[in-house]
């Protein structure tokens, strides 16, 4: 592992991780977003759907998703650093 892959590691673990939480934390403004953007392009209908499939439920997933990828990324920007390192 090269010093360029333990750069970009470490650069964008925090950032997902943090983006990640962002998305917990507002999980129901991001869902409600999620329902007014399928209204907007697939018509009234299938926004109707969308607000019946429990949107901010799967953005939660998909945040607890990224924040597991951010520490999986800085923990190989860690592993990379002490490969390097010896």
């Amino acid at each position: 592992m090269g010093w360029e892959q333990i750069t970009a590691n470490a650069i964008a673990g925090p950032i997902v991780i943090v983006a990640g939480v962002l998305m917990v934390k507002f999980r129901k403004k991001f869902g409600r977003g999620q329902e007014n953007f399928a209204r907007i392009l697939f018509g009234q209908a299938i926004g109707d759907i969308m607000q019946h499939a429990h949107p901010a439920f799967w953005a939660a997933v998909v945040g607890v998703c990224a924040v597991g990828m951010g520490v999986a990324a800085c923990a190989l920007a860690v592993v990379g650093v002490v490969q390097v390192a010896t």
